[in-house]
This record gives C-alpha cells, structure tokens and sequence, in this order.
C-alpha cells in the first residue's frame, strides 16, 4: 500500500509488479524486469537497485512511521532492514535457527511473508511464525553488522565486541554502552 499515492502494488511469481490507481480504480503500470531495486511507481521504472539477498525474496512491508525503512524476507529466511533515502541495508538477520531447524529441534520457517505489527515490530511467517523487536531506536545500542566475537573483562566487569571496524565496550551489569573506540581493527 501506497498511501501518499492512493495505489497498491503487487508481485507475483511471475517476475511483474503491477501498480494498481485505486482512486481511478485501475491498473497504472506492469513493471517487469525482476530485478530487486526500488522503483519509482509514479513513472513506473527502476530507481535504484538494491543488493543483499542470495536468494529471492519471499516478502517485502514498509515500516510505519516512515516513508524511508522497508524490511524484506527471503526463502532462506534472511531478513533486511533498508533505508531507501540511502540505498542501503541498515541490518540484517536470520529469521530462524538453522542448526536447530536441521536436527529436528525446530519445525522450519519456509518464510513466505513479513508484516510489520508497528515501527518496532515484525512478523515473519511461513510453516510457523516468528516475531522479531527492534525496542532501541537509538543506533548505538544494536549492532547493523554481525558480532564473531565477545570478549568479558573480569576485573573491569565489562563486555567488548567488535563491530564492523570499531569496538564496543558495554557494562556488564547495566547493559549500557560505556564507549566506542573506533576504526581499531583492519579489514572489515
């Protein structure tokens, strides 16, 4: 749904997005190409093309509250935060235990669809369902990249993790971000 532009938008398997005028009540524009990217349903052509997923896309919703933040869900079950003012991914996360799922421990998500239940929160569904929160709006208390390490300081009763380039020191006992040192480890 398109609300500044009264229109809905659909996709199918068969590679169309068709955009539907529903104050004119009928069908603007079919865009075809099946090229994952943003695209400008006002003049019906590809803006911008977003990279990320490996495999295609089961499900895509907007994030209320913002005209900018769109989540999608592919067939494996990777979810993406993206910011279409930048193009880009502001985070990523696998909507299921894997391992789990592959010992039996854990009926699969097959995710076929996601739905934001608020700015906050989203629902992915597929063979089950799953409810994923984003409770900090504030930056520094989640991390956008994937955490490899974490290492807890005893005698200073602290946890560090690197993240992306940067570390962060977090206390142990509150939770809080105590700081960030950045650009301290080479690579990416």
């Amino acid at each position: 749904w398109m609300s500044a532009l009264k229109c809905l938008a659909t996709a199918s398997l068969d590679t169309t997005v068709q955009i539907f005028d529903l104050v004119e009540m009928k069908r603007t524009y079919t865009l075809s190409g099946h090229k994952r990217g943003i695209w400008d349903p006002g003049a019906g052509t590809l803006s911008f093309t977003l990279t990320g997923h490996e495999c295609s896309i089961a499900g895509l919703c907007s994030i209320p509250g913002t005209d900018y933040e769109f989540m999608s869900v592919d067939f494996e079950g990777q979810v993406r935060l993206w910011d279409v003012r930048r193009v880009v991914c502001l985070q990523n996360f696998c909507a299921t235990d894997k391992q789990a799922e592959k010992n039996g421990e854990l009926e699969p998500l097959e995710p076929r669809a996601i739905c934001a239940l608020g700015t906050n929160r989203v629902l992915i569904s597929g063979r089950r369902m799953v409810v994923f929160d984003r409770e900090a709006p504030n930056p520094h208390l989640t991390a956008d990249w994937q955490i490899h390490a974490v290492a807890f300081n005893e005698r200073r009763i602290e946890i560090v993790t690197p993240i992306k380039n940067d570390l962060y020191v977090w206390c142990a006992l509150t939770g809080m971000l105590r700081t960030v040192h950045d650009n301290v480890i080479e690579g990416t």
